[in-house]
């Protein structure tokens, strides 16, 4: 149930780990051995890695183990020398409303803020990443509504006491390019209008690579179209950047290059 992935570090890239404590079902949370994961975590520097990030599925069920094993990696990573990048995100399977995935993240990045403030290190407390909050993709109102989420969004961190200086990658699992470029838009429109304080940045890999790798290697290819790739990865960049100023609507999904 606890993956490594190693990797060699190149010029110009910045290898990250990571570590899964949860097994497949998401409720059990494996305590690792505090000098097993001491071990672990040096190799990973040993080899070359900037950082660590820490991904645990929330659940009702685990939520204090989860915090409780964030704050622990978190702390032997800053020893070793490496970032580490908090990772809690609540699963959009399910029936649950918008107020359970906002309470749940809520309370389990409080109570690992208070572990990073415990051990005296919320100054190297720079990065987190997660989920909008939504309902669930089972619930009677699965359809999202975008300046909710980003407004629930919001609370969570001001709640949970997440310093305005961390930056939040909120990631684009179970949300389709378009509703995740919305959701990412209704942050920024809030940050810029003074109404968020925290920086919202954008983890959708899926969304901003799928497109332009199914379009350059089509399924049945033997080589890959390297400038329709690029030209559909200019043209995801660019949805980015319009999200980030607020400013997205829906007809820029299909725009291409």
């Amino acid at each position: 149930a606890r993956r490594v992935i190693a990797s060699k570090n190149r010029d110009n890239f910045i290898a990250v780990g990571e570590l899964f404590p949860v097994d497949e079902t998401g409720e059990n949370v494996e305590q690792i051995d505090s000098k097993e994961l001491k071990n672990k975590i040096e190799l990973m520097r040993d080899r070359g890695f900037d950082g660590i990030k820490i991904r645990s599925m929330v659940t009702a069920n685990n939520y204090e183990d989860v915090a409780k094993h964030q704050v622990s990696v978190f702390v032997a990573a800053v020893r070793a020398g490496i970032t580490p990048i908090i990772e809690p995100i609540v699963s959009r399977e399910g029936q649950h409303e918008i107020q359970y995935a906002t309470g749940l993240l809520t309370e389990t990045i409080k109570q690992i803020v208070e572990g990073i403030r415990g051990a005296d290190l919320i100054e190297r407390f720079t990065m987190l990443k997660t989920g909008f909050p939504t309902n669930g993709k089972d619930s009677p109102y699965p359809e999202i509504d975008s300046m909710d989420s980003a407004i629930s969004l919001g609370r969570v961190l001001r709640v949970a006491g997440v310093p305005d200086s961390v930056i939040t990658y909120v990631l684009s699992s179970g949300t389709s390019g378009n509703e995740w470029h919305q959701l990412v838009s209704a942050a920024n429109k809030l940050r810029l209008g003074g109404q968020m304080k925290h920086r919202v940045g954008t983890a959708g890999g899926t969304v901003n690579l799928q497109g332009p790798l199914q379009a350059a290697y089509p399924k049945g290819a033997t080589e890959m179209n390297i400038d329709l790739f690029n030209r559909q990865l200019f043209a995801s960049a660019l949805r980015i950047q319009i999200a980030a100023f607020g400013k997205w609507e829906s007809e820029y999904e299909t725009m291409n290059t």
